[in-house]
């Protein structure tokens, strides 16, 4: 007896998220990376939004807690000195994946400034085009590529090796360029 199995295509399910962000204390913007899903419209709209949304997570965010909802988004951060680290999520996404992305952009912070992640350790050095990497290589159009710091942080060494031959420090050079245009 043979029978029929209608299946339900549904989307394929990743983990998945809408956003990284490092923000300082009074919920300025440090870094800052907004991921929209293939075929979706664009959630965070213009600039101006984005940053409404983030001085409304800066506001809504209690040191007691590290899981908040907000906006149809699920946000998990950490307080790491005079900055919190974000990672956004839809409402229905694993809180628990999401805090391990949160984890592993900490743990690499802290290995890749050998010290303890402030505003400061970032903006100094030009540390801010590793941070910039080190979250594309934790999260790549939305999509957790990787949760384990030790992984992240090997990756971004293969990467310094390379500056002996101009590549990298010319990507740098560009790097800080859009940054200082995103920052004015």
């Amino acid at each position: 007896i043979k029978t029929k199995v209608k299946l339900k295509r549904e989307r394929l399910l990743m983990y998945t998220v809408r956003a990284v962000l490092l923000l300082d204390a009074q919920g300025e913007r440090i870094v800052a990376k907004y991921y929209t899903p293939p075929n979706e419209e664009p959630i965070w709209g213009t600039k101006d939004v984005q940053i409404q949304f983030e001085k409304l997570l800066r506001q809504k965010a209690q040191p007691e807690a590290q899981i908040l909802m907000l906006n149809e988004c699920v946000a998990v951060f950490r307080e790491v000195g005079d900055m919190i680290i974000f990672v956004i999520g839809d409402k229905n996404e694993n809180e628990l994946i999401l805090d391990s992305v949160v984890s592993c952009l900490y743990d690499s912070l802290s290995s890749i400034l050998k010290e303890a992640p402030s505003k400061m350790s970032l903006l100094d050095n030009y540390n801010i085009d590793y941070v910039l990497l080190m979250v594309d290589e934790v999260v790549d159009g939305g999509i957790i590529l990787e949760s384990d710091p030790v992984i992240v942080c090997e990756r971004l060494a293969v990467r310094s090796q390379g500056e002996a031959g101009g590549v990298d420090r010319a990507f740098g050079s560009v790097i800080r360029g859009v940054v200082e245009v995103i920052s004015t």
